[in-house]
């Protein structure tokens, strides 16, 4: 976990990697994470991402909102997308972003040189 900072656009970049059998507690616990970097680095703009194994038997996708209730979070990478380049379609990566990075966002995520891509937009 570091914070990143460019002119007046900084946030706190958070890696997460959950083991696929553990999947839906670990996930469960990326909220309290988030909120600990807040505390920690005083800066209430958090980006978490990385393969949470969010998908398919290990994770419910559609549970999300149990742990990310959009009054707080954005769920960038939407469940309809397929990141990985396996013969499923499965969204085990994912990012999600503090609410308070709502007027940096976009809205996009976006596609570098392939259909699975997680590149994801953030303006300055």
């Amino acid at each position: 976990m570091f914070k990143a900072k460019n002119g007046k656009f900084d946030f706190i970049l958070a890696d997460i990697h959950t083991k696929p059998d553990d999947a839906t507690r670990e996930i469960a616990l990326i909220p309290k994470v988030m909120q600990d970097a807040v505390s920690h680095f005083k800066d209430p703009d958090i980006l978490c991402l990385g393969d949470w194994n969010a998908d398919g038997t290990y994770f419910n996708e559609e549970s999300y909102q149990t742990f990310f209730p959009n009054l707080n979070y954005l769920w960038i990478i939407p469940n309809t997308a397929d990141p990985t380049i396996a013969v499923k379609s499965n969204t085990y990566d994912r990012i999600a972003a503090s609410i308070s990075m709502q007027e940096d966002y976009t809205g996009d995520w976006v596609v570098s040189g392939s259909t699975r891509s997680l590149a994801s937009k953030l303006q300055d």
